[in-house]
C-alpha cells in the first residue's frame, strides 16, 4: 500500500505569499539542469538548491527552515526550488525514487497552482500552491510538467527521520579529518627533519 500525506495550507499565508513573491519574481536566480531524471534526456528544469547538509541560500532562513520545524524535520538532506517552464506539451520524468534507505522521506511544496502534478501510478496530485506532499523517499513517482502557466514551481525537500544516522555520520566525517590532518602533520614533521 502506497502511503503519501497531503497538507493544505501548509505555511502560514503571510510567510508563504512572501516566499512565493520571491520564488515567482524576475530577480530570483535559477540554474539550468539538463534532465529531470539521469535517463530522461531532453528534459530540462531550473532549479536553486537551498540546502545541502547546511543552508546554501539566503532562502533558508525564514522560509525553508519554517518548512523544516514543521515537518519536526531532524536530519534535512537537501532541499531545492524546481522550476519548470512551458514547453507546449506535457513533459513526465521517468518513474523514479529519491532514495532507497529506510526512514528517508520527500516533501514537496507546491508554490503555484497549475495543472502539473505529482504522481504515483496512477494516482495524480495536482500542483496547488501552499499544498504540502510528504512520502517515502522509496516510492516510485514521476513528475508531470504544466501547459496552463508560463512556469511550475515547487520546493523539493528530502530528509531523514532518525537524527542518529546524521549524527554517526558527522562523527565519522570528524574522525576522517582528524586522521588526515594527524597524517598530514605527521608528514611535514618528518620531511623537515
Amino acid at each position: 500500500i502506497m502511503a503519501y500525506k497531503i497538507i493544505e495550507n501548509f505555511l502560514d499565508k503571510k510567510l508563504f505569499d512572501e516566499f512565493q513573491g520571491i520564488l515567482m519574481s524576475t530577480k530570483m536566480y535559477w540554474f539550468f539542469e539538463p534532465t529531470m531524471i539521469k535517463k530522461d534526456g531532453n528534459k530540462f528544469y531550473l532549479s536553486h538548491k537551498i540546502y545541502d547538509l547546511t543552508p546554501i541560500s539566503t532562502l533558508y532562513d525564514p522560509y525553508v527552515k519554517a518548512i523544516f520545524d514543521k515537518l519536526n524535520c531532524k536530519a534535512p538532506i537537501v532541499a531545492r526550488a524546481n522550476l519548470y517552464v512551458h514547453r507546449h506539451k506535457k513533459i513526465t520524468s521517468s518513474p523514479h525514487i529519491d532514495t532507497g534507505w529506510k526512514n528517508h522521506k520527500t516533501a514537496i511544496l507546491y508554490i503555484n497552482t497549475n495543472n502539473g502534478y505529482t504522481a504515483f501510478g496512477k494516482k495524480k496530485i495536482k500542483s496547488k500552491a501552499n499544498r504540502m506532499l510528504i512520502f517515502d523517499s522509496g516510492t516510485k513517482h514521476y513528475a508531470a510538467s504544466q501547459t496552463d502557466k508560463d512556469r511550475r514551481i515547487l520546493i523539493n525537500i528530502n530528509y531523514d527521520l532518525l537524527f542518529f544516522f546524521f549524527f554517526l555520520a558527522a562523527l565519522l566525517a570528524l574522525a576522517t579529518c582528524l586522521l588526515l590532518t594527524s597524517l598530514s602533520a605527521t608528514n611535514v614533521t618528518s620531511s623537515t627533519t
